[in-house]
């Protein structure tokens, strides 16, 4: 049983493998350059779980299944060979004492007619091997949020049919004039092929992927500025909210927006196979 995989592992792309999130990175990674990472597999999950099933199929039937069963898991203790094996894969990928962002990466994420964005828990910051081993669990926990099972339940599909792998990846560090964000390839609302649109803001680039940032129209000759919006602030791996400096918005948004290279980045990955 296979418990982490480098990004450019050739069974890194199997959606089985590495769930949703983790198998577009790894096929992103095949020909873009992505911060270092490696991923837990959806088998490791299933390892995890494994001595947990007895209890997880009684709970499936009690009042609230959901929060019953994610206690459960975040309760379960971490396999002693495993602190091992993330330390020789984060060594592997350049991790070693470096922040990186524990990203739970579902089976059933990306499949046709579902979004499970998220529905499912990451952590932010986290330092040394034993953080991440706890924040992997955490991640497996989340799969049992209440939101992600109700959502389970409304496409009809088995709760113990669903995995989660988890994408442990390097935070990149910004300067004071430099944004973070989503860039896409398409106008994600119109579908308009000649636009690409992008959410630069100050720190984490968080809240750009969850949708909480307006876009900027990269397509336009003068794309419009987006509005200031709370930037992201991690406390103990989990992210909260502030209010941006005015002042270093304007300096991050006119970075941000320099030139086309964030048109062109999102083209180049669009070519790429997902």
């Amino acid at each position: 049983m296979t418990l982490t995989l480098g990004f450019t592992d050739p069974l890194a792309i199997e959606l089985a493998t590495s769930g949703g999130k983790s198998a577009s990175l790894a096929k992103s990674a095949q020909d873009l350059p992505v911060p270092g990472g490696f991923i837990v597999t959806a088998d490791a999950y299933t390892q995890f779980v494994d001595p947990l099933q007895a209890q997880i199929t009684e709970l499936m039937s009690s009042d609230r299944p959901a929060e019953a069963i994610g206690d459960l898991i975040r309760s379960a203790a971490i396999p002693g060979t495993w602190l091992a094996e993330f330390e020789a894969a984060a060594k592997a990928a350049g991790l070693s004492d470096q922040a990186v962002a524990v990203r739970s990466s579902g089976t059933m994420e990306d499949l046709p007619g579902a979004a499970f964005a998220g529905q499912h828990d990451t952590y932010l910051g986290v330092r040394g091997t034993e953080a991440i081993a706890e924040a992997v669990r955490d991640c497996y926990a989340s799969l049992w949020n209440p939101h992600a099972f109700r959502y389970r339940q409304q496409l009809g599909v088995d709760q113990l049919d669903a995995k989660m792998a988890v994408v442990v990846q390097l935070m990149v560090s910004v300067g004071a004039e430099e944004a973070a964000g989503v860039a896409f390839s398409v106008d994600p609302v119109r579908g308009n092929t000649d636009e690409a649109s992008s959410t630069p803001r100050l720190a984490s680039g968080r809240p750009s992927a969850a949708g909480r940032s307006q876009s900027t129209n990269s397509g336009s000759p003068e794309p419009t500025a987006p509005r200031s919006r709370p930037r992201s602030r991690t406390s103990r791996g989990h992210s909260s909210c502030m209010s941006p400096p005015e002042t270093k918005m304007s300096a991050a948004t006119i970075t941000a927006m320099r030139g086309r290279g964030r048109s062109t980045s999102a083209r180049i990955s669009a070519r790429v196979p997902h």
